[in-house]
C-alpha cells in the first residue's frame, strides 16, 4: 500500500482545520454571513493582541478545531500537535531513554526551548529547570482550539517564542453536563488505552457569566520492546547485524593488551576485550558476544494520568469581568531499560580474590607465561613482589539482569492559578484593559529503581576469603540464607549472583524537581477612532502594556544520586537552585492606510516592540514588522519580518557541570570499530592523542618508522562517551531573525474555499548550545579540521582524558566538557501550505475537505565558529537527531450527512537518508534511508436526532494505520537515545501498529 497513493490526489483532500470547516463539521452549510455579522465580535488571533474581526492573522497561523481532535480520538494533546507537518516530535510516548514523562512540542525542528506554550494566550508553567511545558497536563475535552503560530513572536508573547507559539484556546462557556469515554486497543498485542472524562458547566442566573468545569482519567498500557518483532533485538547501525552492549551477564575486562600463551586453558594473542568464561571462570576473548537490551525498552510508556480544571467568568459591571481558571493535572509515567551493569567504570580487582582463577589472576595481573612471573606494574602495596594485597585497575563490564530492568517512575504534579479582571473603559469607549496575575508549580518526582551501589560492587570484588564477602553487610558475615561460603556471590561468569547477592547491590534513588513561575500582566488594547487616523481608512489598532515574570526552579536529588560513581546504571545529577525575574514593556500598532479603493480592498502596516530586563543577562529588544494587501476582497498578501530573542533559562545559566553520557561514533585513539576490529592510528592522530592526556606508553608502533600505531585507549561503550554537561552564567540572549511572506484566497465563487501559502527564513545567532561529543572530537582529532594538529585548538580545550588509561569512558571524572556556550548558528527555511473547503452539497450532507503541508528547504546548523555547517534537510543521524524530511503533510476528508459522519485522515512523511552514509549498513536500504512512509486512518461516527433518549449522544468508531505499516528499522546508532529507540524514531513513526479507536460521548 505504501506507494499506491498519488500526491495529486491530496490537493483536493485535507485536514478540516479552519473556522468554516468547524460549522460544516457539525452538519450545517456554511453561509456567507453578512457584513454586519462579520463585524459582530472582535477577536484576538494567537500571533497579535489587537483584536479584530477575523481569523487572518500576518503570521502564518495553523488552527485545528475541537472537531478535528475529536475525529483524531485523541486523549493526550502531544498526539495532535506532534503530526503537524510543522512540528518535528519532541519527547513522546515512544520515547524510553530520556523521557522524564512529558510530551513537549518542537516547532521547526529549532527545539523545544525555543516553543512558547500558551492557555488562553497566558504562558503555561513548564516542568523543570528548562522551563519547557508538558503539553499532557492541557486536557484535551475542554480544547475549543488550537492555534499554531511560527515564526519569531518574542515582540508579542516574550521569550522562548524564537520558533512560534502554540495557543490552546479554552472552552469557557459550556452548559450542562457531558461525559466522554476515549478507548484504544493495539490489535497487535492488546495494549489498551481508557480514558473517562466528565464536563459540567453553568451559566449564571442573571446570565453575567459561566462556571465549566472538568475531571478527567486516564491510563495507558506499556508496549514492551519485546512484543513487536522490529525492536525484540538490537541492531547495530553500521552493519546491520544482531547487536548490544559490551556490557554483557559474563563480565568484561577492557584490558588494552591482555594475553595469555602458558599453562591451562585457551591461548590468545593480546586483546581489547576479555570476558569470563560461565564454564571454568577462566578469561577468553569476548569475540563477537554482545547483551540484547531491546526485549527490555518500552515501544510506549504506561502513563496514569487524573485531570481537573474549571474556568469561570463573571460581568460585575459593565465595564469590569471578572475571570478565572485552575487546572491540575497528576500524571505518572514509568519508562524502563535493561538491566543495570558496571558499564566499564573502573574497579579494584584484588589478586587474591577467591572468585580468580589460576589462569584469569595470570591474565590480569601481566604473567604472560603462566609461570608465576607477574609484572611488577601490579605491586599495588610496594612490598617489590606481586601478590595478596595487591590489586589491579581495570575497567569492568558486568550485567547483573538478576537485578532486574532498571525502572524509573516518573510522577508529576502541576496546577496554575490564573485570575484577573478585564472590560472596557469607561471613560475610553473603543479601549479596553485586562489585568491578571497568575501562579503556576510543578512538582517532579523520579524514583530510579534496580540500579547498582558501585561501592558495594567494589565489596564484591574484594571478596578474598568466604567470609569475606559479597553477602556481608557488616562484620564481614554472610546473608542468612545464602549458600555456604556464598560463592555465588561473584560477578564472574553468567548466573554468578544469588538473589541475596543481587539485593545487596541493588539501589535506588530519587530525585525532586520543583518549578514555579509567577506572572503579573496588564494590557490596554483598542484603536483610536476619528480623531487620529489615515483619512477614508478604518482607525489605528493598538496595545501597550507590561509584565513581569519570576520562574523558580529548584531540584534535590539524594545524596548517592549527586555523587559521581554511586549509581553506576543512572549516573549523577547535581542539585540545581536558581531563579530571575524579568520586565517587560510592549506595544503593538496596526495602521490601515487605504481601505475600499479600486486595486486596493485593503491595505495596513503594523508592527510592534518590547523590552525586558532580565535579572541574570541583562537588557533585550524583540520587535516586528509585518504588513497586509488586499488587491481585492478575495485575495490576501501578508509580510512579516520579525526580531525574536530568548534568554537563557535556568538550567542554561545556573547549571553545575555534571558527570553524564553522550552519543559518539568513536574515539579517535581508540581507533577501534567492533566490526572490524581494526586498533591502529597513524602518528598524526597519536601525537595529537599524547598531546592531549594519553599516555605515552598506551601506543607501539607496528614497526619501527611505519608511522602505523596500535593503540590500547579504550573506545566508546555502547555508542556513548562519557561527558560533562552543564550552565554558564555568562550567557547571554540568542537573537533570531525570521521573514515570511504568503498569501491567503478566499475566493468569493467558491463560497467555503480558504487557501494559504507562507514562505518562512529563520536565522538564528549566537545560539544557545553545546557542542555534542562527535564534533568535539571531529574538530580536535582529524586533520581536515585540525591541520597543523595543535593540541590548544578551540575543540581541544574540551577534552579531558583518563590519565591511566587514555580514555573517555569508565570513570566519571573523565569526558568531553559539554557547557552550555553562545556559539551556534541555526538557520532554516521553507514553505506553508493550508487548503480547507467547507462543501455544501445540498441534501447529500457536507463535505470538509483540507490539507496541511511543509515543505523544508533548508535546516542548516554551524555547532561554533570554524565547524562545518550540518545541512539537516531530508536527514537523520546522531547530529541532526529525528528525520527531518523534506515534504510532510496531513490531510483529511471527512463527509457529514444525516446523523452519521464518516471520513479518513492520510499521513505522509517524505522519506529522509541517514546522516553518514559511510557508516550504515549498505545491506539493507532502511539502514541508510528511510523511505516515504504513508498512515491512513479511517473513522465513522453516529450523532442520533430524533430519539429523545438518544438526544445529546455521539458513537464513533475508527482504525489508526489501519494498513498495520511497521515503522522503518535504522538500528540502535542512528540518533540520540531520547529519539532514536527501539531500532526506529518512534516519535516520528508508528512503533505500536494498527489500533482499533472507540469514543462515546453523552451531553445533558
Amino acid at each position: 500500500m505504501r506507494h499506491t497513493y498519488r500526491f495529486a490526489f491530496a490537493l483536493v483532500l485535507s485536514v478540516g482545520t479552519s473556522a468554516l470547516a468547524q460549522d460544516a463539521a457539525q452538519g450545517q452549510p456554511v453561509p456567507a454571513a453578512p457584513p454586519e455579522a462579520q463585524q459582530a465580535e472582535e477577536i484576538v488571533v494567537t500571533g497579535s493582541r489587537i483584536k479584530r474581526q477575523d481569523l487572518q492573522a500576518n503570521s502564518p497561523v495553523a488552527i485545528l478545531g475541537a472537531d478535528e481532535i475529536t475525529l483524531t480520538a485523541t486523549v493526550n494533546a502531544e498526539d495532535v500537535i506532534r503530526e503537524l507537518p510543522q512540528a518535528i516530535p519532541g519527547i513522546s510516548p515512544g520515547v524510553n531513554n530520556g523521557n522524564p514523562g512529558v510530551a513537549t512540542v518542537n516547532l521547526r525542528g529549532l527545539d523545544d526551548e525555543r516553543t512558547l506554550v500558551l492557555v488562553d494566550g497566558k504562558r503555561f508553567v513548564g516542568y523543570d529547570s528548562e522551563g519547557i511545558v508538558d503539553i499532557n497536563n492541557i486536557p484535551t475535552s475542554l480544547i475549543e482550539r488550537i492555534d499554531i503560530v511560527t515564526g519569531g513572536a518574542s515582540a508579542v508573547y516574550g521569550s522562548d517564542a524564537i520558533a512560534g507559539v502554540v495557543n490552546f484556546v479554552m472552552k469557557d462557556n459550556f452548559e450542562g453536563a457531558q461525559f466522554d469515554y476515549d478507548y484504544l486497543n493495539a490489535l497487535r498485542g492488546g495494549e489498551a488505552t481508557n480514558s473517562f472524562g466528565a464536563t459540567f458547566g453553568m451559566n449564571a442566573p442573571d446570565e453575567r457569566g459561566n462556571l465549566t468545569m472538568f475531571a478527567g482519567w486516564t491510563d495507558r498500557d506499556a508496549v514492551p520492546g519485546g512484543a513487536r518483532w522490529f525492536s525484540e533485538r538490537a541492531i547495530t547501525t553500521a552493519d546491520g547485524s544482531f547487536g548490544g552492549s559490551s556490557t554483557d551477564t559474563n563480565g568484561n575486562v577492557l584490558c588494552g593488551g591482555c594475553s595469555y600463551s602458558g599453562g591451562a586453558g585457551p591461548t590468545f594473542t593480546p586483546q581489547t576485550f576479555v570476558g569470563f568464561s560461565s564454564a571454568n571462570g577462566d578469561l577468553i576473548p569476548r569475540g563477537a558476544r554482545r547483551f540484547n537490551f531491546g526485549p527490555f525498552n518500552f515501544n510506549q510508556v504506561p502513563e496514569e494520568r487524573y485531570q481537573a480544571m474549571a474556568l469561570g467568568h463573571y460581568d460585575i459591571f459593565e465595564w469590569l469581568t471578572f475571570y478565572a481558571n485552575f487546572s491540575f493535572a497528576q500524571t505518572q509515567v514509568d519508562t524502563q531499560i535493561a538491566p543495570s551493569g558496571t558499564f566499564f567504570s573502573e574497579f579494584e580487582i584484588p589478586f587474591d580474590s577467591i572468585y580468580l582463577t589460576p589462569q584469569s589472576r595470570s591474565v590480569l595481573f601481566g604473567d604472560v607465561a603462566g609461570t608465576g612471573a607477574y609484572d611488577p606494574a601490579f605491586d599495588s602495596d610496594g612490598s617489590g613482589s606481586v601478590g595478596p594485597g595487591d590489586v589491579a585497575l581495570y575497567p569492568f563490564g558486568r550485567r547483573t539482569i538478576e537485578v532486574g530492568p532498571r525502572i524509573t517512575r516518573n510522577r508529576t504534579q502541576a496546577w496554575q492559578l490564573v485570575g484577573g479582571f478585564k472590560g472596557d473603559l469607561p471613560f475610553l469607549e473603543t479601549w479596553s484593559y485586562d489585568f491578571s496575575a497568575q501562579r503556576g508549580r510543578t512538582e517532579l518526582s523520579r524514583v530510579f529503581e534496580n540500579d547498582l551501589a558501585g561501592a558495594r560492587v567494589q565489596d564484591i570484588l574484594d571478596a578474598s576469603s568466604p567470609t569475606i564477602n559479597p553477602g556481608a553487610v557488616d562484620g564481614g558475615t554472610c546473608h542468612a540464607g545464602a549458600a555456604a561460603g556464598c560463592f555465588v556471590g561473584s560477578l564472574f561468569g553468567d548466573g554468578s549472583l544469588n538473589s541475596d547477592a543481587a539485593g545487596f547491590i541493588a539501589l535506588s534513588i530519587n530525585e525532586e524537581i520543583y518549578t514555579t513561575q509567577d506572572i503579573v500582566h496588564f494590557d490596554v488594547s483598542g484603536d483610536f477612532g476619528e480623531t487620529f487616523k489615515i483619512p477614508g481608512a478604518s482607525p489605528i489598532g493598538a496595545v501597550f502594556g507590561a509584565e513581569w515574570r519570576k520562574v523558580q526552579s529548584d531540584s534535590f536529588p539524594d545524596d548517592c544520586y549527586s555523587t559521581p560513581d554511586c549509581s553506576l546504571g543512572f549516573g549523577s545529577t547535581t542539585s540545581v537552585r536558581n531563579e530571575f525575574t524579568v520586565k517587560e514593556v510592549f506595544g503593538e500598532l496596526k495602521v490601515p492606510l487605504v481601505e475600499d479603493r479600486r486595486f486596493v480592498d485593503n491595505l495596513a502596516i503594523g508592527g510592534a516592540f518590547r523590552w525586558a530586563d532580565y535579572s541574570h543577562s541583562g537588557t533585550a529588544t524583540a520587535w516586528k514588522v509585518d504588513g497586509e494587501y488586499n488587491p481585492i476582497e478575495d485575495f490576501k498578501f501578508r509580510v512579516t519580518y520579525a526580531v525574536a530573542v530568548r534568554a537563557p533559562n535556568i538550567f542554561e545559566f545556573g547549571q553545575p557541570l555534571t558527570p553524564g553520557l553522550d552519543n559518539s561514533n568513536g574515539d579517535p585513539c581508540a581507533a577501534f570499530n567492533e566490526a572490524s576490529g581494526g586498533t591502529t592510528v597513524d602518528t598524526f592522530t597519536r601525537d595529537l592523542c599524547v598531546n592531549t592526556g594519553v599516555n605515552a606508553s598506551l601506543f607501539v608502533e607496528t614497526a619501527p618508522g611505519s608511522g602505523v600505531w596500535t593503540t590500547s585507549v579504550p573506545d566508546v561503550i555502547s555508542g556513548q562517551i562519557n561527558a560533562f554537561s552543564g550552565g554558564n552564567p555568562d550567557l547571554k540572549e540568542e537573537e533570531a531573525r525570521s521573514l515570511t511572506v504568503g498569501g491567503v484566497w478566499q475566493p468569493s465563487f467558491l463560497e467555503g474555499l480558504v487557501i494559504q501559502i507562507d514562505w518562512y527564513k529563520v536565522k538564528i545567532e549566537d545560539a544557545i548550545s553545546n557542542i555534542d561529543a562527535d564534533n568535539l572530537l571531529s574538530f580536535c582529532y582529524l586533520a581536515a579540521n585540525n591541520p597543523t594538529g595543535d593540541p590548544g585548538a578551540f575543540a581541544c580545550q574540551f577534552v579531558n582524558r583518563n590519565t591511566l588509561t587514555g580514555g573517555l569512558v569508565g570513570n566519571p571524572n573523565f569526558g568531553l566538557i559539554e557547557t552550555e556556550q553562545n556559539i551556534s548558528n541555526i538557520k532554516g527555511e521553507g514553505v506553508d501550505f493550508q487548503l480547507d473547503y467547507a462543501l455544501d452539497l445540498g441534501n447529500a450532507g457536507n463535505l470538509d475537505i483540507g490539507w496541511l503541508a511543509t515543505k523544508v528547504i533548508k535546516v542548516d546548523d554551524t555547532p561554533f565558529v570554524g565547524a562545518s555547517t550540518n545541512h539537516c534537510k531530508g536527514i537523520y543521524g546522531p547530529i541532526c537527531n529525528s528525520p527531518n524530511p523534506t515534504v510532510k503533510w496531513v490531510q483529511r476528508t471527512t463527509w457529514y450527512v444525516g446523523d452519521f459522519n464518516m471520513g479518513y485522515r492520510w499521513r505522509y512523511i517524505r522519506g529522509t537518508e541517514f546522516e553518514d552514509q559511510g557508516n550504515c549498513f549498505t545491506g539493507g536500504s532502511n539502514f541508510c534511508k528511510i523511505n516515504d512512509t504513508h498512515y491512513m486512518d479511517f473513522v465513522v461516527g453516529w450523532t442520533p436526532t430524533g430519539v429523545e433518549m438518544l438526544e445529546g449522544f455521539t458513537f464513533q468508531v475508527g482504525l489508526e494505520n489501519a494498513f498495520d505499516e511497521d515503522p522503518p528499522i535504522v538500528g540502535q546508532e542512528a540518533g540520540p537515545t531520547d529519539q532514536n529507540s527501539n531500532n526506529t524514531f518512534p516519535g516520528t513513526y508508528d512503533s505500536v501498529g494498527r489500533a482499533l479507536t472507540v469514543r462515546a460521548s453523552k451531553k445533558f
